[in-house]
């Protein structure tokens, strides 16, 4: 059985085996007399991008035509950054693969306590 140091000290190995310094751009949206006023924080951290195995191809349609994207990145983050994501908020960030947006976030937790995240990633223009 793993234990909780043990599992945050392999998160934090593999990240150092090939990290990424990013900063995320957090936008959230509150809603305050009846309309969303919009608030950016930004978050440093040092994470590993990673190619996924499998890719998830999706296709929308809108308005302004049909687009498709291929969700092909993942990404892999220590427990020292507290990340969410609701429909509300978007966690978007620059790196050597483009402007990417978090889409999913994998809470990493052994015996009740966080070790670290992983993400879906999904590149935007």
């Amino acid at each position: 059985m793993i234990n909780i140091d043990r599992r945050r000290k392999d998160i934090i190995r593999t990240i150092n085996i090939n990290p990424t310094n990013i900063t995320i751009t957090s936008i959230k949206k509150t809603e305050i007399d009846g309309a969303f006023e919009e608030t950016e924080t930004e978050i440093k951290c040092v994470v590993r991008i990673f190619n996924e195995k499998t890719a998830e191809k999706q296709i929308s349609s809108e308005k302004q035509g049909t687009f498709s994207s291929i969700r092909t990145y993942g990404m892999l983050v220590s427990n020292d950054v507290i990340l969410e994501v609701n429909s509300r908020d978007s966690l978007e960030f620059e790196c050597i693969y483009g402007r990417m947006k978090i889409v999913n976030i994998y809470p990493q937790i052994v015996k009740g306590e966080l070790c670290g995240y992983q993400c879906s990633l999904e590149r935007i223009d």
